[in-house]
């Protein structure tokens, strides 16, 4: 016979449906992708008492079928209620490094070194794995070659002399499979006007010439505690359901600098996340004229109770005394462009 599994997807009648048949849907269905299905999946957690076992939350996930010979094949699991496992304490000499897996052992492959369990019908099959005594950098068990079927959870740094657990001690390594990303909506307060659609909010000056500054919205140098600036400076945007991570740059677009004396201003940039204070970030103006402005955060936090919803956006500043006199201001000119890009990573829900 020229093909190895004689009978395809899906002929019926009674038909013998070989496992790996099911396995290559499985891997044509995910693209190939390992990982957990959703960002709170499988997490690694310590004991809510931390003791001498961790526990692996329930979740589902995919695993690659590594058995000799097998190509194209994915394995689907889902772990109902948290599995608790031991975890051997370490030694005086030194502290010790363990990787927490998904091992699927299927003992019905030609080569596989696994014995069939007891009750064939329910298995088990899957377990929750620790692999002892790895490199403190190790980050996924494809790493380590030992042509096992299993994915990472996490890895265990444990010092010297430690049988206790603590949630410090755990680096989730998981991945999610085909994590979902996406670019901001369009906002629903009217913006939007930038290229491509992205969020910009106008910061009109007064009707005179460009170089006229509002003179509702100066930051004077003197200003040292936190004042909504512009104070157009603000949208509202709907975020996924699904996000629980966003990379954020928020920009102050050609807004003016004048000096009263000396040639530097120092601020600090801040947004405002649907009433949580995201970081402080420094800025500094060297010049006279018109400076872009930016604040920027990597995989910002997006807590639980603010997916799915609109959120409002705004930026805060202040100036840092003793660099010079002067004040920022916005005028026809500025504009504050959002941009942000939804995503889905591990995390704890």
């Amino acid at each position: 016979m020229s093909w190895d599994d004689g009978v395809p997807w899906a002929i019926g009648g009674g038909s013998a449906m070989p496992a790996e048949i099911l396995r290559l849907l499985s891997w044509a269905a995910l693209g190939g992708q390992e990982g957990v299905f959703a960002s709170a999946d499988l997490r690694v957690q310590a004991l809510e008492t931390p003791g001498t076992s961790i526990r692996a939350m329930p979740g589902s996930c995919s695993i690659g079928n590594r058995a000799l010979n097998a190509s194209k094949e994915l394995y689907i699991g889902r772990l109902f209620s948290q599995d608790e496992v031991p975890i051997n304490p370490t030694g005086a000499g030194a502290g010790r490094s363990d990787l927490v897996v998904v091992q699927v052992e299927n003992p019905y492959i030609s080569g596989e070194p696994w014995q069939i369990p007891e009750d064939p019908q329910n298995g088990p099959y899957i377990f929750t794995r620790v692999i002892q005594n790895v490199s403190p950098t190790v980050r996924a068990v494809k790493d380590l070659n030992l042509g096992i079927s299993a994915i990472t959870l996490c890895r265990l740094d444990i010092p010297a002399s430690t049988g206790t657990i603590i949630p410090t001690y755990i680096k989730d390594l998981r991945t999610v499979v085909n994590p979902m990303t996406g670019a901001v909506q369009p906002p629903v307060d009217g913006g939007g006007d930038g290229d491509d659609g992205d969020p910009i909010v106008d910061c009109p000056g007064d009707d005179d010439d460009d170089d006229t500054d509002d003179p509702s919205n100066p930051l004077e140098s003197t200003q040292t505690s936190y004042l909504p600036w512009p104070f157009t400076a603000a949208i509202d945007i709907p975020v996924p359901s699904w996000a629980n991570y966003a990379d954020v740059t928020v920009t102050v677009i050609s807004a003016r600098v004048q000096f009263d004396g000396g040639n530097f201003l120092g601020g600090l940039l801040r947004l405002i996340f649907g009433g949580i204070p995201q970081e402080e970030q420094p800025f500094a103006c060297n010049s006279e004229g018109r400076q872009d402005i930016v604040w920027q955060k990597v995989n910002m936090p997006i807590p639980l109770a603010q997916r799915g919803t609109t959120v409002h956006w705004h930026l805060t500043c202040r100036m840092i005394s003793g660099f010079g006199s002067g004040r920022l201001m916005s005028t026809r000119s500025t504009k504050i462009r959002f941009d942000i890009k939804f995503k889905q990573r591990p995390g704890t829900d």
